[in-house]
């Protein structure tokens, strides 16, 4: 039986693809390894840390945590023997691959975003290939790369389960047009504000909205305000089953992380961007770029230009029927024109 290593730690965006590539390579009968943070069953944890110039006292300590991960790393590989590693990117993966390197493990590279981590630029050139999931972050990447479909959890099958069925799943109505609201697995505080202060605009719009909003904000709360305004609303803290709430929206508004915007083309739901600003090299606002200009499925709205009266504005222009078929044939097409390679498969040709 080959043996795989996955390596990834950090955001929902870099551990879930990660955590779906693993279910598709077990059922290729390979056995699996995760190494780093947050990460399912089987999982080591590995020790990280970052590097900074400006702080030399942070630095230090990083480099220690960084040179213990590198050893537990060496002690994981010893003992499972993997044929491969694959590394999601971020620095909780750059211990692991250090170790691979010395070690002479083959490596494989997943780079999600437009503009690639610091940390996939600087070990491509020794990977045997870095899958990507947008073409134009192959002029930032030394060595080759192969364009992929972002691996997605087990489950998110699009079509799996009617609209009315998922609306109803959430205590929605069944025909009602349904607004996706949700900052990423780590919530955004300032899109709940923005979308707080638009609901008394859209109160009257016809719509009903499914909102997470993460762990910095009180659910209590949001639901309180959209019941005041006579908005029908399920509101969340966090949702598992976003297969289900992406088949029960007709738009979303959202940060413009990669893994969002694979499962927004995935079930072609069109939608408004907002990027994080102060992603790691602006790499959301890239991403939201290529959705509103290659892909033409959505629109990107920065935050500092954002005001309640614009977000409403843009939300009841998007759902227009028109508006909203247009966008989801554009999603439609660009994936028909541009199939994709799935990564467990070229992860199993290079084992």
């Amino acid at each position: 039986m080959s043996k795989v290593i996955i390596a990834a730690g950090g955001t929902g965006g870099h551990t879930y693809p990660a955590a779906a590539l693993g279910h598709d390579l077990q059922e290729l009968n390979v056995e699996i390894l995760f190494l780093g943070q947050n990460l399912p069953s089987p999982f080591q944890e590995i020790s990280s840390g970052v590097l900074s110039g400006k702080k030399p006292i942070q630095s230090m300590k990083g480099l220690f945590r960084i040179l213990r991960g590198i050893i537990q790393s060496f002690q994981a590989m010893r003992k499972f023997q993997p044929d491969l590693v694959v590394g999601f990117g971020s620095v909780y993966t750059f211990p692991i691959l250090i170790a691979a390197l010395i070690k002479r493990v083959p490596l494989v590279l997943h780079e999600q975003n437009c503009i690639p981590g610091r940390v996939n630029r600087l070990m491509a050139s020794f990977a045997k290939f870095t899958a990507i999931t947008f073409p134009n972050s192959s002029s930032y990447l030394s060595g080759k790369t192969e364009q992929v479909a972002m691996p997605l959890r087990k489950g998110y099958q699009p079509g799996s389960i009617s609209p009315s069925e998922a609306r109803k799943y959430y205590g929605l109505n069944p025909d009602q047009s349904t607004l996706l609201v949700f900052g990423g697995s780590q919530g955004a505080t300032a899109i709940n504000r923005l979308m707080s202060q638009s609901i008394t605009l859209l109160k009257n719009k016809g719509i009903q909205v499914l909102h997470f909003v993460g762990q910095n904000d009180s659910s209590d709360e949001f639901q309180e305000r959209y019941r005041r305004e006579g908005v029908h609303a399920c509101v969340k803290t966090f949702e598992d089953r976003m297969d289900l709430a992406w088949q029960a929206s007709d738009l979303m508004i959202s940060r413009a992380g990669a893994g969002t915007i694979a499962e927004q083309m995935a079930f072609e739901v069109p939608g408004i961007l907002i990027p994080y600003p102060y992603a790691m090299d602006n790499h959301q606002e890239k991403n939201a770029d290529f959705m509103q200009n290659i892909i033409k499925g959505g629109v990107k709205s920065m935050q500092t230009d954002l005001n309640s009266e614009l977000l409403a504005e843009q939300i009841s222009q998007l759902l227009d029927p028109n508006s909203l078929r247009k966008m989801q044939e554009s999603i439609r097409d660009y994936k028909e024109q541009n199939p994709q390679n799935e990564m467990a498969d070229l992860v199993w040709e290079n084992l």
